[in-house]
């Protein structure tokens, strides 16, 4: 839907996702476009119940944040119940789901956060949440890979979010003073972390010793190879410094200035050029320029 939304279409029928919202308000559901488990709330509370949070928070969180639609489609009742679920466990010393403050805590963190955010709903416990963000990213201990730097980065914004959402507006001022103070230190810490995975192309490995063999279960790369992949790039780069500068709420700092696109096109105007076998429709650029606000003379 994501593909032929960005070239200026929509889909011929209603998406699994539509059919099932459409279905949420039926005292007898018809559609099977919903698992089980989001067809009755009992059968829901069930399944949430089957998880362990406390140990096992980023792995649980990034399940249900991936189901988010889903759930939403299944209707209100579901929406709250999952809530529900989060604060019954969630604790109110640190804000997060484990006592230990670690990596591990901060990524679990990050995922539930995201959904409170996609659901525009204030979190409980931000400010406790906000701080274990801030301590995670600015302790001092090894990364094994590149999303326990960038993780606490994101949630730190997606947290004093949930502040201002909830109507807090003098703490969250106190909140983001106390942020601004912390600024030089956090982003001098982070850069040493992004360093540790940087190789010698300029690119970024996964972790300090290499990429990511396996990604959501599936082989990407050879095991252990020391070499940069797209994901880990991605996130060390542009990722974290559009995450760090949206966490100061500061205007996104442009990665590359007027040179470096000279220096692309040059490089490009170098490129044999290839017949290609389906080229773009002819108003394929403009629907782009519209949809992500750039020119194609490469000004921003």
């Amino acid at each position: 839907t994501e593909a032929i939304r960005c070239t200026g279409g929509k889909p011929n029928y209603p998406t699994p996702i539509e059919r099932a919202r459409a279905d949420a308000g039926k005292v007898e559901k018809t559609v099977s476009t919903l698992p089980d488990y989001l067809k009755s709330i009992d059968k829901f509370r069930e399944y949430l119940e089957s998880f362990d949070l406390e140990t096992n928070s980023y792995y649980v969180g990034n399940l249900l944040q991936s189901q988010a639609r889903q759930i939403e489609a299944a209707g209100e009742e579901f929406v709250s119940e999952l809530f529900n679920w989060y604060e019954k466990y969630q604790r109110s010393d640190n804000g997060v789901w484990q006592e230990a403050v670690n990596y591990h805590g901060a990524n679990g963190l990050m995922k539930i956060s995201l959904t409170y955010s996609h659901f525009r709903r204030p979190m409980k416990y931000a400010k406790e949440a906000l701080k274990y963000a801030i301590d995670v990213a600015m302790c001092d201990r090894h990364i094994y890979f590149c999303c326990q730097f960038y993780n606490p980065i994101v949630t730190i914004r997606t947290l004093l979010d949930s502040v201002l959402a909830a109507g807090q507006k003098e703490e969250f001022d106190r909140l983001y003073a106390d942020l601004i103070e912390l600024a030089p230190a956090l982003i001098k810490r982070t850069r040493e972390k992004i360093l540790s995975c940087r190789r010698e192309d300029g690119s970024f490995s996964y972790g300090p010793d290499g990429t990511s063999f396996q990604s959501q279960g599936a082989p990407v790369a050879l095991f252990r190879e020391l070499e940069g992949d797209v994901n880990s790039t991605c996130i060390s780069s542009t990722g974290t410094i559009r995450s760090l500068c949206r966490a100061l709420y500061i205007p996104k700092a442009p990665f590359f200035g007027r040179r470096d696109r000279e220096a692309f096109l040059a490089l490009w105007d170098k490129i044999p050029k290839r017949e290609k076998l389906y080229p773009a429709p002819k108003d394929f650029f403009f629907k782009a320029e519209e949809e992500y606000s750039f020119s194609l003379d490469g000004e921003f």
